[in-house]
């Protein structure tokens, strides 16, 4: 169970920008997507998620086509979690997770018993429940990240897309959201987010996906994918690689001349 893309293209207009794009994930792992700025990561991301459709090619959840799949499917099988939200109103956190149960419901139905225990489990899951009545816009960035989370966890999907989510986060809400998405993974889920750090794979991935000029350059363990070579030709720059502690981690410093 996880997802599936194979050979596929996009482009916007006359530019393409994905150009024959083919992996396999499995869910129990955290991926990390890394490239450059224009690389195709946000547009990969777009085309797994329905919002593009554009596209050439066949991408499967669960062993399904998503084209042959309606909105509220593709919500009960995968749940996108943005870089930052900023709600015009404000809400209780608690009722903020409560509106990712609404692809559980049928139409004009309300939110029941069973919805309301999913958002208790998904608070107790990211460690948010002493937040659930705290007002949304008076959370932290990393508070916020965690919230939208567990809105996503209450959609009872095993599928997690997050594009860049510690982008706006200081170092320490950094690493405490990559704790957060380890534990998930570990738990059975399905984590795929994009990033521009390699470290963050380093410490946290069980699998990398690199892209480069629009293909795969590599998918397997950050070590195994994230070699120097790669990175420079990835990023522009002259880089070095160093391993620290004891789980074969690496440091990635460029080198200044």
């Amino acid at each position: 169970m996880g997802i599936s893309v194979n050979h596929l293209k996009f482009s916007y207009g006359k530019h393409p920008v994905l150009k024959g794009i083919e992996f396999q994930l499995q869910e129990g792992n955290l991926v990390c997507v890394l490239g450059k700025n224009g690389a195709g990561k946000s547009t990969l991301f777009r085309c797994m998620l329905g919002l593009l459709t554009g596209y050439q090619g066949e991408i499967r959840v669960e062993h399904e086509n998503i084209k042959d799949l309606t909105q509220q499917q593709m919500a009960q099988k995968m749940a996108y979690i943005p870089q930052t939200h900023r709600a015009v109103y404000s809400f209780p956190v608690r009722d903020m997770i409560l509106m990712g149960t609404t692809a559980s419901l049928k139409n004009f139905e309300n939110p029941g018993p069973h919805q309301r225990e999913m958002v208790e489990r998904a608070m107790e899951q990211v460690k948010i429940t002493e937040l659930a009545d705290r007002m949304v816009n008076e959370l932290s960035g990393g508070e916020q990240q965690l919230v939208l989370i567990a809105r996503a966890l209450a959609q009872q999907t095993k599928i997690l897309v997050m594009d860049e989510p510690c982008s706006s986060l200081d170092y320490g809400n950094q690493i405490r959201l990559m704790q957060a998405m380890k534990k998930l993974a570990e738990e059975g889920y399905l984590v795929i987010q994009s990033t521009h750090n390699p470290e963050h794979a380093f410490l946290f991935a069980d699998q990398t996906l690199a892209l480069l000029e629009g293909k795969v350059a590599g998918l397997g363990t950050p070590q195994e994918v994230l070699t120097e070579e790669l990175l420079e030709r990835m990023y522009g720059i002259p880089l070095k690689l160093y391993e620290v502690g004891k789980e074969n981690a690496r440091v990635c410093i460029p080198k200044i001349v």
